[in-house]
């Protein structure tokens, strides 16, 4: 019987085992950028759904006004207050209408087959609807948001791992200039009995192994790994340059979004008051028809931004929230589909 146990080995098992550390957290932060992203793919799907529905409400409410206005432009036609084609405008964009509720009809299908299709299911899936006010702000500042997205976003995390790894690969390769040292123990017994005792010999020895050429293997070997080091850290290197960018961009960007939602809600209200006005002008004959159908345009433009700057302040704060490798949306506005 023999045994044999390695004393020494140039440190080939502990840099071996800094590479396994370092690629196990390069898994890690991978896993977890991939968990943000599919959040962010589902998120969208979702938003993609709720916008699909009250645009296919404003397409309906488009048409209901069309069909009101093209009454009254049939009547005033028939009194003799304006032309004939004040009507046939009308009438034009009623089909116009009726036209955009089929497509928004048919855009809301699909987006509900793809928010099946994102979460598993073969099926159309409808989104629960979320709460309409304007975000809160951040609840971490500008300079806070960088230093996480340094520390533990996901991209650093996995750009730093895999310099570490580069690293010790070099180690574990640079091992083998050093010798290695086995002991060895063996133990034998010799006699005619099943069991035996006659003769028992025993030893101890020590073996020194140290490879002196290759044939450049080791070097070219080396030599690879360097550049997988000086790639690695190149690209850890610049990631932290582009940090303050890349979190500014969607920091401001979620502050852009959440005003621009704002606005978007004022200017509802703007041009409701202007189709108002315009309208009740063509009833008592003070506007054109081409004035009416202007703040008719003016109004669906203005509800279709309100609805897609809904849905961006959201998609804003959750594109932050993959740079960050956190969350940063309130528990009362997550809805799941």
């Amino acid at each position: 019987m023999t045994r044999g146990t390695e004393l020494f080995t140039g440190g080939r098992k502990l840099f071996g085992a800094r590479q396994a550390s370092a690629d196990l957290e390069t898994a890690r932060a991978g896993e977890l950028a991939q968990r943000y992203e599919t959040a962010l793919n589902v998120e969208r799907d979702y938003y993609d759904v709720l916008g699909a529905r009250e645009l296919l409400d404003v397409a309906r409410d488009r048409a209901t006004r069309a069909a009101e206005q093209f009454g009254t432009a049939r009547a005033r036609v028939t009194s003799g207050a304006t032309v004939p084609s004040d009507s046939l405008q009308v009438l034009l964009e009623q089909q116009r209408a009726e036209a955009e509720v089929l497509r928004r009809e048919a855009a809301l299908t699909v987006a509900r087959l793809q928010l099946g299709r994102r979460i598993g299911r073969a099926v159309p899936v409808d989104a629960a609807p979320i709460d309409s006010t304007t975000p809160a702000a951040l609840s971490i500042t500008l300079d806070e948001a960088v230093t996480r997205a340094v520390e533990q976003g996901p991209a650093w995390r996995e750009a730093r791992s895999a310099e570490k790894s580069s690293e010790a690969q070099i180690r574990v390769r640079q091992a083998s200039y050093l010798p290695s040292v086995t002991l060895t123990a063996s133990l034998g017994k010799f006699d005619d009995k099943f069991f035996p005792t006659l003769t028992n010999r025993r030893s101890i020895g020590f073996s020194i192994a140290l490879p002196i050429w290759d044939g450049g293997q080791r070097e070219l070997a080396i030599q690879r790994l360097k550049t997988n080091r000086t790639v690695a850290r190149a690209i850890r290197e610049d990631l932290e340059r582009s940090a303050r960018r890349d979190v500014t961009e969607a920091y401001t960007g979620y502050d852009v979004s959440r005003r621009a939602l704002d606005l978007a809600h004022a200017g509802v209200g703007v041009a409701a008051e202007i189709l108002r006005v315009q309208n009740a002008r063509y009833r008592a004959g003070a506007a054109t028809v081409l004035e009416l159908l202007d703040a008719q345009a003016q109004l669906v433009q203005a509800q279709a931004d309100l609805v897609q700057a809904r849905y961006a302040v959201r998609l804003a704060r959750a594109s932050l929230e993959v740079i960050l490798g956190q969350r940063l949306t309130p528990d009362s506005e997550r809805s799941t589909p």
